[in-house]
């Protein structure tokens, strides 16, 4: 039986709104989200609707590699987790192409907003996000948020500076062979001179300096890795 949800409540569009008057926070990609079991993902977003707060809100963070499978990880959890779950993605917070001057851990993240939103949700359940168009490239005005449940999807979401805000930490292992196919499948070739100058650097010192995989509650084998392939990963990287 395919416990998946229907494909075509499933869209490249934000949200359901159809149907259930809801707006996601996550564009979806076709297809991304069946990469995964739908048996796993159900384990999985049922572990994450039973999750305890420690503050005001749930806040679950899903962090790994560029271009591992962290957001079709996220998509396929929100077809099962919303409305009551909401999203946020670390790179809402980008500083933009101009300016990756930023003086927090990461330069091309705006990290004290970053700071103040997971704290905030944390705390109240509320923050203020500015997002980034990422088509005008041009950084967004205010949005205000409210929810009792979040995930918080991207890399460097792991970061000692963040991690003591969750309550259930996620890392997602994809084959790291290959790796720049697939992101100039999704992104578009023009964009890898971006990913080996700036943020494949930046992505490799984090790794190195906060070794996040190590924390993690979960481990999941994610972009092009067979689930048997994940412990010889460990073995070999730890």
């Amino acid at each position: 039986m395919d416990l998946r949800p229907d494909q075509a409540v499933r869209r490249n569009q934000r949200g359901l709104s159809q149907l259930t008057g809801f707006r996601s926070r996550l564009d979806r990609r076709p297809g991304a989200a069946g990469c995964y079991p739908a048996a796993f993902v159900d384990a999985l977003a049922a572990r994450i609707a039973a999750t305890e707060p420690k503050g005001a809100a749930r806040l679950v963070a899903i962090d790994g590699w560029g271009c591992g499978g962290k957001t079709a990880l996220a998509e396929a959890l929100l077809d099962r987790l919303e409305p009551a779950w909401q999203y946020v993605s670390t790179d809402e917070f980008f500083t933009g192409f101009e300016r990756q001057t930023d003086p927090g851990p990461v330069a091309h993240l705006r990290w004290r907003e970053l700071q103040d939103a997971v704290a905030g949700l944390a705390r109240t359940g509320l923050a203020s996000v500015r997002g980034y168009d990422w088509e005008h490239a041009r950084i967004l005005g205010p949005e205000r948020l409210a929810g009792g449940s979040w995930l918080i999807d991207g890399l460097f979401s792991h970061h000692r500076d963040l991690r003591g805000a969750y309550d259930l930490t996620i890392w997602v292992q994809g084959r790291m062979e290959g790796r720049l196919d697939r992101v100039a499948r999704r992104d578009g070739a023009h964009m890898l001179p971006h990913w080996r100058r700036d943020w494949l650097p930046r992505e490799a010192a984090y790794m190195r300096q906060a070794r996040p995989w190590e924390t993690a509650d979960i481990i999941v084998a994610g972009a092009d890795l067979p689930i048997g392939a994940l412990a010889a990963w460990k073995e070999g990287l730890l």
